[in-house]
Order: structure tokens, then C-alpha cells, then sequence
């Protein structure tokens, strides 16, 4: 019993400090970056121009993401209302659809 409460409890920190170390890194879950990581002027907003100026960073940084652009969404597809700016609410929307359509 008490190596079973200590394998699980060792198994749920592993899991809690790389969740931490991937949001330390301006990453979410599965590796999809927050909506901080865009907002480069930390105003709460993300233009065009910090959306473009980010992906283009993001895929100098790590030439595999290139590969999948054809999949990567648009700042017209994730500007929900089309108002020219993104809102947390409107990036989290985008997000949480994405994740439920892979299920």
C-alpha cells in the first residue's frame, strides 16, 4: 500500500514539474504555445503583426515546426470575431476547439 501512495505521488510530481517547466517556457499542454507567448507588448491583445513576428520566431527556433504550417492556424482563423485583434478568451476558444477535434 504505502509504495503504491509513493509510486503514484512520485509519478503526479514528475508530471506536475514538467507541466511547470513547459509553461516556463511559454508552452502550454502539447507543446502549444500561450497566449502570453504572442501577446509580445503584454497588453492583453494580440495583433497581426505580434501573431506573424512570433510564428516566424517560433519556426527559426525549431525548423520542425515548419513542416506541419500547412496545419498551423491563421490569425483570421483564431480571430474569433474578426475585429483584427485576438482576446485570451477568443486564443482559449480557438485552443479548446482545436483539442476537441483531435479526440
Amino acid at each position: 500500500m504505502k509504495t503504491t501512495k509513493f509510486s503514484t505521488l512520485t509519478t503526479f510530481a514528475i508530471i506536475m514539474l514538467l507541466s511547470i517547466n513547459a509553461y516556463s517556457q511559454g508552452r502550454g499542454i502539447q507543446n502549444r504555445p500561450m497566449f502570453e507567448t504572442f501577446d509580445l507588448n503584454g497588453d492583453g491583445r494580440i495583433t497581426a503583426s505580434e501573431f506573424k513576428k512570433v510564428r516566424a520566431e517560433r519556426q527559426k527556433n525549431n525548423p520542425g515546426i515548419g513542416r506541419n504550417q500547412a496545419n498551423a492556424p491563421s490569425f483570421e482563423s483564431m480571430d474569433l470575431n474578426n475585429d483584427g485583434i485576438i482576446l485570451p478568451a477568443e486564443f482559449a476558444k480557438y485552443q479548446a476547439n482545436k483539442r476537441f477535434k483531435r479526440k
